[in-house]
């Protein structure tokens, strides 16, 4: 419903959108930004949402949907221009019962079959070189799916930028080796890794404006 809504009725300006919150209190702003304007930010709206926990971290966002995070396994998606939002049921995980996060999670929409995903990645306890992978599509009412166990060694992500970029219709993910994972929505597999270019030491974030990586 909410994504025919969106497509009927959305009106795109043509420039870029972004959505960024204050840390501390929770609060949801959308600003664009546009090159021919005396001012280069524009149409700066703040949402007043309150959602069930005091504190979150986004996990990612796309046609106008947030996914949000409370940091302790339980995700909820809102919309924040009706305020509404759902709380998803905390995922059944028996892989790495000693764990305080899980290794990554992501956000993302999978055009061909119009449903969001919302992913998480974990590794297997006392198998290093494995992670398992589990899905939750809101909508469904399947509630979370053990998607599988795979041969696929990763380091902690870089910076504890857990939450994953979507782009593609795949997540992507930074670790601490430099690699970018790849998770594919549509196979629900693991695609090959992609290196980063030649960049300084230090802390990177991984981000993609207009279908580009940037660092």
């Amino acid at each position: 419903m909410h994504s025919n809504r969106h497509t009927n009725h959305h009106d795109d300006s043509g420039n870029l959108g972004f959505i960024v919150f204050t840390t501390g209190i929770f609060q949801l702003y959308y600003f664009e930004y546009t090159e021919n304007h005396e001012s280069p930010i524009s149409k700066v709206r703040r949402f007043n949402i309150k959602p069930p926990c005091q504190y979150y971290a986004i996990v990612g966002s796309f046609k106008g949907l947030i996914c949000l995070d409370d940091l302790k396994d339980r995700f909820c998606i809102c919309n924040p221009t009706t305020k509404e939002y759902v709380t998803l049921p905390k995922p059944n995980y028996k892989i790495n019962s000693g764990r305080d996060f899980f290794t990554a999670i992501g956000f993302g929409y999978l055009p061909s079959t119009n449903e969001y995903k919302v992913v998480v990645v974990d590794k297997v306890e006392k198998e290093p070189n494995f992670v398992e992978v589990l899905e939750y599509t809101p909508g469904s009412h399947n509630g979370w799916r053990n998607i599988e166990k795979f041969n696929q060694k990763i380091e902690y992500i870089v910076c504890g930028w857990r939450q994953g970029i979507f782009s593609n219709a795949a997540l992507h993910w930074m670790d601490t080796t430099r690699k970018i994972i790849i998770f594919d929505l549509a196979d629900e597999k693991f695609g090959e890794h992609l290196s980063p270019p030649p960049l300084p030491s230090g802390h990177i974030k991984l981000g993609v404006l207009g279908g580009f990586f940037v660092q």
